[in-house]
């Protein structure tokens, strides 16, 4: 029998996650049609989001349909952002003719694009002409000798180069508030976010893709986005960290007290099926709770997946204090181990006044900077999903405010 799942009209990170939870466990080891025909906006993280779903359900052998939407500007653009050829090079060869049917197939690859071919401006519509914003697939290599490290390496040095270029620099110094410095997107986001990608064990592909005009609340939303969007297929940062201490590695390095971080957590599961001991840490009901949680905490006291999450996050925390899988950054921008996720965390909620999206394993947590009257840094939204499968991989998603409105 197979089953079949409804995509939302605006379709987000958030909104795929919960249509997955009206599944049961037994649709999702059937046969399954994805049915995007009432799509009529796709977030462009949400893509490197079904692409992740997909590729799982293919190394499992499970068999999956899609109806394409009926929305032209949505299939331009999977098309214009190369959707199909991130899918093939992903599953090792499942293409989107392979999951549609044959009209639908010869439709999507027999129209040209009518969308995505101008925009707002001259330099807006370079970028979109060049595919500046597209997926783009990388090949991570084992840091298990100098060669794949040297690899690894320049994959980060060229993407962080790309938005060194002059077109995407004037487009940022254009629509970024005149008082963000846009430099520090190659430096700062870019070298940070892939660092932490193609260091993740299991890793041997990184997607990367953004979007100039993205908005999360749907195309009809006036703010303007920038977004931009990592994915890979290695192992979840939190379950590498929690091997890391389970084998007894050191993983905190020296943090002076000034330096250590407050932040302010509400916490929810979603889930129909939530074992009793999942839901220990938390209110009856799956109601949200509310906890400020220090940097300082005690590391030997965790118990639960969130809570390893969280020490992700904290300054001078590492599954890899020894940098066997080092990048090294420019000189001016040195930083010590266990400082990367801080300076992205710093450049992306407190320079630009912008939100970071982690999707990993059974949590999807939404940092910003913190406006509330607590001393925290950052506010921290995670959902707990159970009852779903988990993620494959990390998706970091990046989303920095663009001056004016659409």
């Amino acid at each position: 029998m197979c089953k079949t799942m409804k995509l939302p009209v605006s379709c987000t990170i958030k909104a795929f996650d919960d249509e997955l939870l009206q599944l049961s466990s037994e649709d999702f080891s059937s046969d399954l049609t994805l049915d995007m025909t009432a799509t009529g906006f796709i977030e462009v993280s949400c893509m490197l989001h079904l692409i992740s779903f997909l590729t799982q359900r293919v190394k499992i052998g499970y068999k999956t349909s899609i109806k394409l939407p009926r929305s032209r500007k949505v299939r331009d653009f999977l098309r214009v952002w190369r959707f199909d050829a991130a899918l093939q090079r992903s599953t090792d060869g499942m293409r989107l003719s392979h999951l549609c049917r044959d009209e639908e197939s010869k439709t999507y690859f027999g129209e040209g694009s009518q969308y995505y071919q101008k925009a707002r401006t001259t330099v807006e519509s370079q970028l979109l002409r060049t595919r500046f914003f597209s997926i783009t697939a990388m090949d991570i290599r084992t840091f298990d000798s100098e060669q794949d490290k040297n690899h690894n390496m320049r994959l980060v040095e060229d993407e962080a180069s790309r938005w060194k270029e002059n077109l995407i620099q004037t487009f940022l110094s254009l629509n970024l508030d005149k008082n963000k410095p846009a430099s520090y997107l190659p430096s700062n986001i870019i070298y940070e976010a892939m660092t932490n990608s193609v260091r993740h064990p299991k890793a041997d592909l990184l997607l990367a893709t953004s979007f100039s005009d993205d908005t999360y609340g749907g195309e009809n939303n006036e703010k303007r986005l920038l977004t931009i969007s990592f994915w890979d297929n290695g192992a979840s940062i939190y379950k590498t960290l929690n091997d890391a201490m389970d084998r007894s590695n050191d993983v905190r390095s020296a943090v002076t007290p000034e330096e250590h971080i407050t932040y302010d957590v509400d916490y929810v599961i979603k889930s129909s099926t939530s074992p009793e001991n999942e839901r220990s840490p938390f209110s009856e009901n799956n109601r949200p709770q509310y906890e400020l949680v220090s940097s300082d905490s005690d590391l030997a006291l965790i118990r639960h997946e969130h809570q390893y999450f969280m020490a992700c996050l904290f300054p001078g925390v590492s599954s890899d204090l020894q940098r066997k899988k080092d990048i090294p950054r420019p000189e001016e921008f040195t930083t010590r181990p266990g400082w990367g996720l801080q300076v992205l965390l710093n450049t992306v909620c407190e320079i630009f006044d912008g939100t970071i999206v982690f999707r990993t394993g059974n949590i999807l947590a939404e940092i910003n900077r913190n406006e509330d009257d607590t001393n925290a840094s950052y506010k921290v939204c995670i959902t707990i999903y159970y009852g779903i499968p988990r993620f494959l991989g990390n998706l970091t998603t990046v989303r920095l405010p663009l001056e004016g409105v659409k």
